[in-house]
């Protein structure tokens, strides 16, 4: 009798392979990897490098031309350098790809 009690139990429990139970985790995973495969193409990190080589280029620049506007005597240790909009904008933008994406 306890063999009995003991099919009638298993024969109401669901039963399910891993696949069943994880296929809308792994349809997810497999969405987010195809959308943001490009982030790891060389086309795209170029793409970056270019632009943070422009920053660097340009920030350079700016330095040049504070050092030579200011005089030794009048030269500040702790002033903080301005950055353009699209210099900062740049430079989020490449601290994030590196955070959020090749560090993830």
């Amino acid at each position: 009798e306890m063999k009995g009690s003991g099919d009638s139990v298993l024969s109401r429990v669901k039963m399910a392979t891993g696949s069943d139970e994880y296929h809308a985790d792994v349809n997810r995973s497999n969405t987010v990897h195809r959308s943001h495969s490009f982030l790891f193409g060389k086309e795209f990190q170029a793409f970056l490098k270019n632009l943070l080589d422009l920053f660097i280029a340009e920030a350079s620049t700016d330095s040049s031309e504070d050092e030579r506007m200011h005089s030794p005597s009048s030269h500040n240790t702790n002033n903080v350098e301005v950055l353009s909009s699209w210099q900062l904008e740049i430079l989020k933008l490449s601290l994030s790809f590196f955070f959020d994406v090749l560090l993830h």
